[in-house]
């Protein structure tokens, strides 16, 4: 954010930043148009843009996930679940392995 540094100057005197004198009368009489309109675009920018933009990209992520599981027989869809049994875990999850006699990791 270099661009900030065009806005802000040390003040000797009180040992504070302070806007510059140039930027706080662009607008006219006392006006501060340019560090107004700046405030005002960069604050949109950042609270406003950049979310919507985020939320745009998360709903077309779901939509085309929607449309994959809908065209994709492979994958578990609404219409095809199973219904499940908590007597046995689904084939291929959940299995514990069991160490073999010749694994270095075993306890000594």
């Amino acid at each position: 954010m270099y661009d900030q540094a065009y806005f802000w100057t040390y003040d000797a005197t009180t040992g504070e930043c302070v806007l510059r004198v140039e930027t706080t009368l662009a607008g006219g009489e006392g006006g501060s148009l340019l560090w107004s309109v700046w405030s005002w675009v960069s604050e949109l920018t950042v609270f406003l843009v950049v979310p919507l933009v985020i939320l745009i990209f998360n709903v077309l992520v779901i939509r085309e996930l929607r449309a994959l599981d809908r065209h994709c027989p492979s994958s578990a869809g609404a219409s095809d679940r199973r219904a499940f049994d908590a007597s046995q875990p689904p084939p291929g999850k959940h299995q514990v392995r069991r160490r073999s006699a010749l694994s270095p990791y075993r306890p000594r």
